[in-house]
């Protein structure tokens, strides 16, 4: 007998098109990543005003700090003064001089608090604390006594 070769008949394959397009829930979830990935960048992200406050107040916690040591180091009084242009470490009895005067950074910066700061020659000073505000913003730059210049912000 001959061997004949039955073929299996194939299952009928449905007619696909192809997929165009995107699901609903594909869709919902880019969505997502996206939204959590701005709301990410938007809290890294400071006003520039703020920025710009807290650039001076460091600068300024600085400039103290150096002031106090030189004070020490040279057994005489300093103090920390401001105007409308700027600020500087000068001796008390002396006005403040154009030349040694640091400018702000920004224009409407103001300061506040226990001025002029006194910053030495004795090791431990007085609490003493400043306000520095730019727009809506403000921050504390002060000391107990011993501890170094810092600066903190205020609460709203």
């Amino acid at each position: 007998m001959p061997h004949t070769h039955r073929s299996r008949p194939q299952p009928l394959q449905p007619r696909h098109t192809p997929r165009r397009g995107f699901t609903l829930l594909e869709l919902l979830v880019v969505l997502a990543i996206i939204g959590v990935a701005a709301g990410g960048i938007m809290l890294g992200l400071r006003d520039s005003q703020e920025t710009t406050l807290y650039k001076q107040a460091e600068q300024i916690a600085a400039v103290m700090e150096i002031g106090r040591a030189q004070s020490r180091a040279r057994g005489l009084a300093a103090e920390f003064a401001v105007d409308e242009e700027g600020f500087m470490v000068k001796d008390p009895s002396v006005a403040i001089d154009e030349k040694k005067r640091t400018p702000w950074l920004a224009k409407g910066i103001s300061v506040s608090g226990s001025l002029p700061v006194r910053l030495g020659p004795e090791p431990i000073l007085p609490a003493q604390t400043i306000v520095i505000s730019l727009g809506e913003h403000s921050l504390r730059v002060g000391t107990q006594g011993l501890k170094p210049f810092a600066l903190e912000e205020l609460q709203p």
